[in-house]
């Protein structure tokens, strides 16, 4: 119920801040639903499986004066991380205290990301709820820091200071190694490459053949994997990146339509909107800065593409998902031109038009964990369990047991 209660508080407002515009008590309201969603992660009880495996690890893990430099090879996790780690517990032994440090750090960096880039912060906290928030607060803990470096780097790419930009990105790596797809990112606005990341009709054209070519990767490489068979892991997980978790193994064309509506159709829709309206006037650094943001939404509808057939890119899309919704915000409540004439939509016509995207988010969420009828993906977080009164949930342990959690 807890989650229901505060999505009802966030979309009332969106409707408030985001479509009428209102001012008094804008900032105070930003900041209540920051601090709810703090500590409605930071407080959470046995929710989110790679939690599990954290707080595992969290009660063994060294006092930071007893790390030492063969524990870091030992370990099988970054030496940022594992840092973090053990200064939070030499701090307290209860987990909790990690948790809310982590969830201040995360959340942090995305209300300040929304709130300095768009006009809309409200319903991109909105969608934040819906894409992210679960999996950057309670699953890929290690790479929702490096998620979070790459938020606070943002300021100094959009500046083109890529000294301090590196610097941040550098910083990610340390706690996730998959961080360094962030190094690529300056590529993207240089100019010949800039024309790949700028939207148009070729972009339309690049997710077609990014799909063709996941499915040739998916049929032929997974394949040569196992051939080599250089170990019992690799082979397990070549095996479960080929089996997507998106639901498209089978490229069945709802599994296929429900990929791209959910991660690559809306951002697209907002983008040829935006770029169509003449009439919105924007200084030349607001030009600069959009076309900036676009690019790096328009590799999270690229990476989105490639995800629908080969599951192994989804983690990047941590990444560049946020500039995805970010666009999507700012082109939300805008006057949609059509033809030669603008259209002011009501509130409740913006959120038919978002139903279908969040239909198959909601949809996604009753898929089945393993073989079982009765346990579903959305049961690793719901219903929520706080720390002030703890209860184990029978269904969401089974899951854990599925997913070797501990």
């Amino acid at each position: 119920m807890i989650y229901f209660i505060i999505l009802i508080a966030i979309l009332l407002l969106t409707y408030i801040y985001d479509y009428r515009e209102k001012t008094t008590g804008r900032t105070l309201w930003y900041i209540v639903i920051f601090v709810a969603l703090v500590l409605l992660a930071g407080l959470r009880y046995r929710i989110g499986t790679d939690s599990i495996r954290y707080e595992s690890y969290y009660q063994n893990v060294p006092m930071p004066w007893e790390l030492k430099y063969n524990y870091f090879q030992k370990v099988r996790w970054e030496p940022g991380f594992v840092i973090f780690t053990s200064i939070c517990r030499s701090i307290s032994d209860d987990f909790t205290l990690f948790q809310i440090v982590h969830a201040l750090i995360i959340n942090s960096a995305v209300f300040l990301f929304f709130w300095k880039n768009t006009r809309h912060p409200f319903f991109a906290i909105f969608l934040y709820c819906f894409f992210s928030y679960i999996a950057l607060n309670t699953e890929v803990l290690r790479e929702s820091i490096a998620v979070a470096m790459f938020l606070f780097a943002w300021p100094f790419f959009k500046k083109s200071n890529f000294i301090v930009y590196y610097l941040f990105i550098v910083i990610g790596m340390f706690f996730h190694i998959g961080s360094s797809v962030c190094l690529l990112c300056p590529l993207f606005v240089m100019p010949g490459v800039r024309y790949f990341f700028t939207y148009g009709k070729r972009t339309i054209f690049i997710c077609l053949a990014l799909i063709v070519i996941g499915f040739a990767v998916n049929k032929m490489f997974f394949n040569y994997v196992k051939l080599l068979s250089f170990s019992a892991t690799m082979v397990d997980r070549a095996t479960a990146y080929a089996k997507d978790e998106l639901g498209t193994s089978t490229y069945n064309m709802m599994g296929v339509l429900g990929s791209l509506m959910k991660w690559a159709v809306y951002p697209m829709v907002a983008m040829y909107f935006l770029n169509k309206d003449s009439k919105r006037y924007l200084t030349t650094e607001e030009n600069k800065e959009e076309r900036y943001a676009q690019a790096m939404a328009i590799m999270s509808v690229y990476i989105a593409c490639l995800t629908i057939v080969i599951n192994l890119f989804h983690r990047f899309n941590s990444y560049f998902i946020l500039f995805a919704i970010l666009i999507v915000s700012q082109w939300t409540f805008t006057l949609l031109k059509v033809k030669k004439k603008r259209y002011r939509l009501g509130f409740v016509y913006w959120c038919i038009i978002f139903m279908p995207m969040l239909a198959f988010l909601i949809r996604a969420e009753f898929k089945d964990v393993g073989f079982s009828n009765r346990l579903k993906e959305y049961m690793s977080y719901y219903p929520y369990a706080s720390r002030l009164d703890p209860q184990e949930d029978r269904n969401r342990e089974a899951v854990f047991r599925y997913h070797k959690s501990w």
